[in-house]
């Protein structure tokens, strides 16, 4: 099971959880799964809501007519979730691979709201604490495959969440999810500058040691 990238809202967090301070609740519990099909990880995703307060999932493969399957993971969670597939016209596009969801405890229920984002590679709530609301916003990013489009998805997503950060009641950010991004990436340079600009600290390279890992391939590499 491998957690992915997070980067911080600059409240008090060990390694990949982020603890916040909402109210009723004392602490927040935060972690992020890329499922990769969550038909095939159900077990895995449910195993995490029995940890966690929140849980924020990527690439669950999921169809707009699907979505309902999230909300049967566990009966104590509502979900908020995106599909990346378009079935409005004749002709499906999207990448079918995409979708992401927060799925967060009904005890949350009077403190969290939905956020409508305006794109399918995002989906958010906020979250109200003691320090003010929290936008927390479960992300997954374009691929690098190598042409200028890729460049152009990702500086769009990145715009994107920045924007929905102005606009919404929020006084904390946290973007938790599968960046496809590393340091000698072509991304980057486009992932520090978004940090940066909305004040953000990214976990991985500031709170894990150098033997963890965030990501593994199918081959094991």
């Amino acid at each position: 099971m491998a957690l992915n990238n997070i980067i911080d809202c600059g409240l008090s967090t060990p390694s990949m959880v982020c603890h916040t301070h909402p109210e009723p609740a004392n602490n927040l519990s935060v972690c992020s799964y890329n499922c990769r099909a969550v038909k095939n990880s159900i077990m895995e995703v449910r195993a995490l809501c029995t940890q966690f307060d929140i849980v924020v999932i990527q690439e669950h493969w999921l169809l707009p007519s699907e979505l309902a399957i999230l909300s049967t993971v566990h009966n104590d969670f509502h979900v908020h979730s995106t599909s990346a597939v378009d079935t409005a016209g004749d002709i499906r596009s999207g990448r079918g691979y995409g979708g992401t969801a927060i799925l967060y405890h009904k005890t949350l229920s009077n403190v969290a709201n939905v956020v409508e984002c305006n794109t399918v590679r995002c989906t958010a709530i906020t979250v109200g604490t003691n320090v003010g609301p929290l936008l927390l916003v479960s992300v997954y990013m374009p691929t690098d495959y190598g042409n200028s489009d890729d460049i152009e998805d990702y500086l769009e997503v990145c715009a994107s969440i920045t924007s929905l950060y102005s606009l919404v009641d929020a006084v904390n950010l946290l973007v938790i999810g599968d960046f496809n991004c590393s340091t000698y990436s072509r991304f980057y340079s486009v992932f520090q500058q978004f940090v940066e600009d909305n004040c953000l600290v990214c976990a991985d390279l500031t709170r894990l040691d150098l033997n963890t890992f965030t990501y593994c391939r199918d081959d094991g590499c």
